[in-house]
C-alpha cells in the first residue's frame, strides 16, 4: 500500500472526536452551571431566623421547650441555631466549588475549541510493510519539502487501528 494524502485540515477536523467532546460539555457546563449558580443564590439568602408576633413567639418557645424535654428524655441534643447557619455555609462553600469547578471546564473547553479551529493539519495515512513507510512518506511529501513537524501514530493491530479510526481522520 502507499501514503494516502488526506489534505490540509483543521485540527478539529483532524481530531473529530475532540469537538464533538468539547461540544458536549459545553452542553452539560451550560444545564449544569445556572443550576448550581441558583442553589448558591439561594443558599446566600439564607438566614436563621424567626418573624413572629410576641404570641406566637411565646407559644413557640414553650412547644422548643417542650420538645427539648422529649428530645432530652430521648437522649437526643436538639440542633442549634449556630448549627443551622454553619450547615448553610458548609453547603454554599460546597456549592461555590462545584460553580468554580464547572466554570474551569467551560474555560477547558472553549480553549480547546480555538486550537480545533487551527488550519493547516496535513493529514497522511499509510497502510503497509513498516519498512516501506520511510521511503513512502518522502514520496507523498516530495521533494520541495524542506521542513515538516509530525506527530506519528502507529498501530500494528485491527484492533488499535479501529479505535483510532474512531477519534482521528483516516479517510
Amino acid at each position: 500500500m502507499t501514503v494516502a494524502d488526506l489534505g490540509s485540515v483543521t485540527v478539529g477536523a483532524a481530531v473529530p472526536a475532540g469537538p464533538a467532546l468539547s461540544a458536549a460539555v459545553d452542553a452539560s457546563v451550560g444545564i449544569a452551571a445556572p443550576d448550581v449558580s441558583a442553589q448558591v443564590s439561594a443558599v446566600a439568602s439564607f438566614s436563621p431566623s424567626a418573624m413572629l408576633s410576641l404570641t406566637q413567639l411565646l407559644d413557640a418557645a414553650n412547644a422548643v421547650v417542650a420538645n427539648i424535654q422529649a428530645a432530652i428524655v430521648a437522649g437526643l441534643t436538639p440542633p442549634s441555631l449556630a448549627a443551622q447557619a454553619a450547615l448553610g455555609a458548609s453547603v454554599q462553600v460546597d456549592l461555590t466549588a462545584k460553580l468554580a469547578t464547572l466554570q474551569a471546564q467551560l474555560n477547558l473547553a472553549l480553549g480547546l475549541d480555538e486550537l480545533f479551529a487551527q488550519a493547516g493539519v496535513r493529514v497522511l495515512t499509510f497502510s503497509g510493510q513498516q519498512k516501506d513507510f520511510g521511503g513512502e512518506l518522502a514520496t507523498a511529501l516530495g521533494p520541495d519539502a524542506t521542513n515538516a513537524n509530525a506527530v506519528v501514530l502507529l498501530t500494528q493491530s485491527a484492533a488499535a487501528w479501529t479505535a483510532m479510526q474512531g477519534v482521528l481522520k483516516t479517510s
